[in-house]
């Protein structure tokens, strides 16, 4: 998404601002991910919380 709204923000003679919004967004929310498969989640290793029994 983040590709795709950068090339539409430089080839339409629109006004560009709401495609480097949209950019900002898609590129935010690749780096947070869906867990396993998030930026943080390969630069840091995925963490898994173990809750103790009682």
């Amino acid at each position: 998404m983040a590709v795709a709204e950068t090339c539409l923000a430089f080839s339409h003679s629109s006004d560009p601002w709401i495609h480097i919004l949209l950019d900002a967004l898609g590129a935010s929310l690749a780096m947070l991910g869906p867990g396993a498969w998030s930026v943080d989640a390969r630069l840091f290793g995925r963490k898994r919380i173990q809750i103790p029994q009682r």
